[in-house]
């Protein structure tokens, strides 16, 4: 369960950006909470991240990929040169990654700076929920390595400042709190919004009770769709009207129903995970009636017993409503003319009178107003 993203240096986000998915102390929306029954805290289940077209929105979702490739498959991921472009003095500065997250049982903080394919530093803690510090995992920095008594054993001779520590952990021990650790960043999934988003479908298929959720959905979007199935040649989609059923193949149904089926899979495979699940402008295709419903049942916490969270960014600002969202769920990537951009949530918010966003306000009408900032300046 990801509990906050920091990123510096990082694409657009010249200066540090913050994204959190702690509670924040507003009222709206009780329901949505995942908390932990140890310690109280409350995590979002899902966040909604708008802005203008350009101005950096899928990068922080781009930072979290890159966080999960740097841990799992670093040899490619340590090739991408990331930091900010319109700065000659930003190539000698680290890309510095920052992310917090839980287990069952456990919290953590993992932090890596990275110059030029390079590692400089790169620190791991961890704590049980009823620790009030965090115990020192692995270290690592310019003077050397430090290991924890479980992993200390692990011979890091072969470590070169081209590998991160925790990717040549993963490779080289098998040790369960480890396992457990790295079965976090695994658990990410992203929608892509290419056929490749397929295989979540795919997957639901293969699990009876799984098919048969998400057939009991689809009235609620008013389709007739009564079964969906995989083949070699494909999926076919049964719809039945007045008693009479057709049955058609994936590239006889519209755009718009595959892009809700998809995506309705991905949530209901994400549900019986606890996965992350990333989503580039999922509401494309999709009626806004359909993308709320979607919403709805991502911020749902008592069908999530896994924890299982939506991080997504979206143009749809219909959306951008107190019926769907808290204002900490709301966030806003602003550009600025130097190209960079700044992170920040409606529930922190202060507007140009100085006053805070009220949760009785209707935010997608203030947003494209110009009153949260963050919107484009479109001429006639």
């Amino acid at each position: 369960m990801l509990l906050q993203l920091t990123v510096t240096n990082y694409k657009n986000f010249k200066n540090t950006a913050v994204l959190d998915l702690t509670e924040a102390k507003i009222t709206e929306f009780p329901q949505h909470l995942l908390t932990n029954s140890t310690d109280t805290m409350s995590v979002l289940p899902v966040a909604a991240v708008y802005g203008p077209n350009g101005s950096g929105k899928s990068n922080l979702l781009q930072a979290l990929a890159h966080i999960q490739e740097l841990v799992l498959n670093a040899p490619s991921a340590m090739t991408k040169d990331c930091s900010f472009a319109f700065d000659d003095a930003s190539a000698d500065l680290p890309t510095e990654y920052e992310i917090l997250f839980r287990t069952d049982d456990r919290e953590y903080d993992y932090q890596l700076k990275l110059l030029k394919g390079r590692v400089l530093e790169e620190n791991l803690f961890g704590r049980t929920f009823d620790q009030s510090t965090f115990d020192v995992l692995c270290d690592r920095d310019s003077e050397g390595v430090f290991l924890c008594p479980a992993w200390e054993d692990t011979d890091v001779k072969a470590l070169n400042d081209q590998t991160p520590l925790l990717y040549f952990l993963g490779q080289n021990t098998t040790e369960a709190s480890l396992v457990r650790l790295l079965d976090v960043f695994r658990n990410v999934s992203i929608l892509t919004g290419t056929s490749q988003d397929e295989t979540f479908l795919a997957s639901v298929l293969e699990n009876p009770a799984q098919k048969q959720a998400l057939l009991a959905y689809l009235p609620s979007f008013d389709l007739s769709v009564t079964d969906l199935s995989k083949s070699e040649d494909g999926f076919t989609v049964t719809e039945t009207k007045n008693g009479v059923s057709l049955t058609s193949t994936w590239s006889q149904v519209s755009t718009g129903t595959q892009r809700l089926l998809v995506v309705l899979a991905a949530l209901l495979l994400g549900r019986s995970t606890g996965s992350l699940i990333l989503a580039d402008n999922p509401e494309i295709g999709l009626h806004p009636k359909a993308f709320g419903y979607l919403i709805r049942l991502a911020a749902d916490s008592s069908s999530n017993p896994l924890g299982s969270q939506l991080l997504m960014t979206t143009n749809e600002n219909s959306t951008m409503n107190n019926s769907l969202f808290r204002r900490d769920e709301l966030w806003l990537v602003s550009p600025s003319p130097d190209g960079s951009s700044s992170l920040y949530t409606l529930a922190l918010l202060r507007k140009e009178n100085g006053e805070k966003v009220r949760k009785d306000e209707t935010y997608f009408k203030q947003y494209l107003e110009g009153r949260y900032g963050a919107s484009p300046q479109i001429e006639n």
